[in-house]
């Protein structure tokens, strides 16, 4: 039983972990904004797979056949009951990932 429970804390650590990404996309001098698929390489495949083929959460690759470029913009800044934490991305990133994600059909 204690092993099934600490083996559940440090899969959910690692999964949080995973989500997080790096919060500051413009470290290092430069000011050129990354594009979307260097925010997704940043903030979305710790958790949805390197080509968002999906991993601890649902694939991305055909979200946008699913939702609308609102409705991924939503999810991004709000998060889901699902598992989907809010606050990984700015405003403006969110922005720029929804339009990106959207054209995935």
């Amino acid at each position: 039983m204690k092993k099934r429970l600490l083996s559940a804390i440090v899969g959910v650590s690692l999964m949080l972990g995973a989500c997080g990404g790096n919060d500051d996309a413009s470290k290092g001098g430069s000011s050129a904004e990354p594009d979307a698929a260097q925010l997704a390489e940043q903030k979305c495949m710790g958790c949805h797979g390197k080509n968002l083929e999906g991993g601890n959460a649902p694939a991305l690759t055909k979200v946008g056949a699913e939702k609308s470029e609102a409705e991924i913009h939503d999810i991004l800044m709000n998060g889901t009951k699902s598992g989907m934490p809010s606050g990984l991305v700015s405003e403006e990133e969110a922005d720029q990932l929804a339009k990106w994600l959207s054209e995935k059909k």
